[in-house]
């Protein structure tokens, strides 16, 4: 191998510029590639252990090197750097710089997000060619730097049956009501209480109603957040999800219609919703009807033995 750039050099290398393989590399003839070569030392060599094709014109070392430059500099500032990477031509440099935003916090993302270019990323939700895994964190993205406006976009990408079930959808269900609170809940209201829609399009909803808890419990008031979980205790298939939801928020004052599932026939004949909700019942304390309950199941699991 002809060596044309080092991204991270040691001694052992001593500034040669080629590097022989003890292995066998079919020869690329029609210059359509270059390697990326990592290496390390063992015995006192220079062991090449991995090899990744790119394109000539990769800017893969310009990639790496900014990236080794910023190491020790804050999220933010990195996330910035990574974010004029994340449609580049080369996929394994696009695919990298996605994945360090998934590594990042809530509070580091949003930070910097708050300060990237709107334009841009509106031009990669309008593209075709954007890969669907990706709009997630481009709604997101576009929830902190963009404008009311800016709605429509989501909005129209949320009616798309092909994108419905694409990963991070709840990152756009999040960012319609971020830029447009009043109509964005609305949508969301309306997919909750819909249970002829897509079941992992029900559940982007409730994961976006998680993010709000969690993240951002300034923006809509909790007793909202809870009236939309709420709505999911009567469908069949996502009720257990609902159910471990109020139990992780510790939301008590729900508790007697959380026992009034015994009724249902979703809680008679589906096993896992039984469960949810006497985990629920378990962790509620101080509720006369609960601890009624957790008595009669603890009676009953005596007799059954």
């Amino acid at each position: 191998f002809e060596v044309l750039s080092v991204i991270k050099d040691h001694p052992i290398r001593k500034q040669s510029k080629s590097l022989t393989l003890p292995r066998y590399v079919p020869p690329d003839k029609d210059g359509k590639y270059k390697f990326l070569l990592f290496c390390e030392v063992y015995k006192e060599k220079l062991d090449p252990y991995r090899g990744v094709a790119i394109p000539p014109d990769s800017d893969i070392v310009k990639y790496l090197q900014g990236a080794l430059a910023l190491k020790d500099q804050p999220v933010a500032k990195k996330l910035s750097f990574y974010f004029d990477y994340l449609e580049n031509s080369d996929t394994e440099i696009s695919n990298d710089a996605y994945k360090e935003f998934g590594n990042a916090g809530y509070k580091e993302f949003a930070d910097a997000a708050k300060s990237f270019s709107r334009e841009k990323v509106l031009g990669w939700l309008n593209s075709s060619g954007t890969a669907n895994f990706k709009m997630g964190l481009y709604a997101s993205i576009l929830g902190h730097c963009g404008k009311n406006e800016d709605a429509a976009v989501l909005r129209k990408m949320l009616d798309d049956p092909e994108k419905q079930t694409a990963s991070g959808i709840d990152g756009v269900f999040a960012a319609y009501i971020m830029l447009d609170k009043d109509k964005g809940w609305e949508y969301l209201s309306s997919i909750l209480t819909n249970p002829k829609k897509e079941f992992l399009f029900r559940y982007a909803a409730l994961r976006a109603i998680r993010f709000f808890l969690e993240f951002m419990p300034d923006l809509l008031p909790k007793k909202q957040l809870v009236d939309g979980i709420m709505i999911l205790l009567e469908q069949e298939d996502i009720a257990d999800l609902a159910i471990e939801d109020l139990r992780k928020w510790q939301i008590w004052d729900q508790a007697d219609k959380v026992l009034a599932l015994q009724e249902k026939d979703s809680y008679k004949k589906i096993p896992i919703v039984r469960k949810a909700v006497l985990r629920y019942a378990l962790s509620c304390k101080g509720n006369k009807a609960v601890d009624e309950f957790v008595k009669a199941q603890r009676m009953k699991d005596a007799q059954a033995v």
